[in-house]
């Protein structure tokens, strides 16, 4: 019998048997058909990369010292979907975002306000919670978003290009992770949140059928999730008011 999956260290960050090594705090992993890229948060604080790609004969490992100051503690962090950049969130709720690219040396198109050798500012105004997690989402439009939730529920949406906050909404528990799922045909995205109570929720972000895209010509929904009965159909709810940040209702479904 064969085995289908091998497992094989690829990489180390800590000395074998010490009791005193460097410690992974936070990591984020994504891969394409051109690339395969790994990011470490490490608890010595160094970045750590490693880059792997078709155009390249050899993985490429590349560490990047980060700031010591402790308000710049990496909170979360997230790729863009081709995996040639890295955002950051700090714990003074400012965002950083890396470019990858210069590792493997490869030519990328670069919005006019990125740095291409340099991290990227984006400074959050007024006072924020911790940010818990984060999700770089890349909308029908082609527009550059972060999505960020708090300890305290809180889910704000930042365009990465103006490096303005373009919407927003909570929860009624504070956030432990969000992922962004598509269907089959990538004509849906849904934002999947889940509660540091374990619930979870979803809310759709766009549909390219129904020509809906949140957070900007809506009120939105949010639908909880039960794994017994599958994911319910999240709907629209017609915005009333003028508050930043968008009212929302839930679903439980026992």
């Amino acid at each position: 019998m064969y085995s289908l999956f091998e497992i094989r260290k690829v990489l180390t960050v800590s000395k074998p048997g010490g009791s005193k090594g460097v410690k992974i705090v936070l990591a984020a992993y994504t891969e394409n058909k051109d690339n395969s890229v790994l990011a470490l948060v490490c608890s010595n604080g160094y970045l750590l990369f490693r880059l792997v790609s078709a155009k390249l004969e050899v993985p490429v490992i590349r560490q990047l010292c980060w700031f010591n100051n402790p308000e710049k503690e990496i909170r979360a962090l997230s790729f863009d979907s081709s995996g040639m950049w890295l955002l950051t969130v700090t714990r003074d709720a400012t965002l950083y975002i890396l470019p990858i690219s210069s590792i493997g040396e490869f030519a990328v198109k670069t919005p006019a306000s990125w740095k291409i050798d340099n991290l990227t500012e984006i400074k959050l105004t007024g006072q924020r919670a911790l940010t818990t997690s984060v999700q770089w989402w890349l909308t029908h439009e082609s527009e550059h978003i972060a999505i960020i939730g708090s300890e305290l529920g809180e889910i704000s949406f930042i365009n990465l290009v103006n490096k303005k906050e373009v919407g927003g909404t909570y929860i009624t528990s504070g956030i432990s992770a969000l992922d962004i799922l598509y269907d089959e045909s990538h004509d849906t995205t849904y934002l999947l949140i889940t509660g540091s109570n374990q619930q979870q929720w979803r809310l759709l972000l766009e549909e390219k059928k129904s020509n809906f895209y949140w957070p900007f010509n809506s009120d939105t929904e949010i639908t909880s999730y039960s794994s017994g009965k599958g994911l319910p159909v999240a709907e629209k709810v017609p915005l009333t008011g003028n508050s930043n940040y968008l009212k929302i209702r839930f679903i439980i479904i026992d």
